[in-house]
């Protein structure tokens, strides 16, 4: 009488292969864990700071007048979540002459309860005798940015010895050209 018996190498290898694919359906998942959540948390876009040609040479003809500061579009349509790019030109041409200028541009909400925009400038640089700078001043408007039109002061600030570390209205000294340019955000 012949006994069959079964061999322990079968079932080590179904139990082989059975490990095998458990093990690519967890990397599998894993892999779309891993790609789902830097999708939901990756999404903060890195915003450039460049101006396009056009803004660029607009600011150039505004500064061959005699502004000191050019911001050739004061206004702009956005949606919500949206990067909104204003133009902002400076020479340097206020006295005296020989003298490098050291500037930092400010950018502030106006009104009572803006919603939470986030501003971006080239903050602090410095500029020689008849130099000019074309810089953009990036605002973006949040997700939940109620509809309407949203204005904001900016302020740009010149010193003869350090950059300015504080640019406001309140600091009527160091403006640049004493006043204050307001810009423009129509959130639909």
């Amino acid at each position: 009488m012949k006994l069959f018996l079964r061999s322990p190498r079968r079932g080590a290898v179904s139990l082989s292969v059975n490990f095998i694919v458990m093990l690519l359906l967890a990397v599998t998942l894993f892999g779309f864990g891993i790609m789902f959540f830097s999708h939901m948390f990756g999404s903060v876009k890195k915003v450039s700071l460049s101006l396009d040609q056009d803004t660029e040479r607009q600011i150039n003809v505004m500064l061959s007048g005699s502004s000191r500061i050019a911001i050739p579009v004061t206004t702009k349509n956005a949606g919500r979540g949206s990067v909104v790019y204003f133009g902002l030109g400076i020479i340097n041409i206020m006295p005296p002459a020989e003298t490098t200028g050291y500037f930092n541009v400010s950018v502030f909400p106006v009104g009572s309860n803006p919603p939470n925009f986030h501003f971006q400038t080239k903050d602090k640089f410095t500029l020689h005798n008849n130099e000019k700078k074309a810089i953009p001043v990036v605002i973006a408007v949040p997700k939940n940015a109620p509809s309407g039109n949203y204005a904001f002061d900016i302020f740009v600030c010149r010193d003869f010895n350090d950059i300015p570390q504080s640019c406001d209205k309140d600091n009527h000294d160091k403006l640049y050209d004493g006043s204050r340019h307001r810009v423009y955000i129509n959130v639909r």
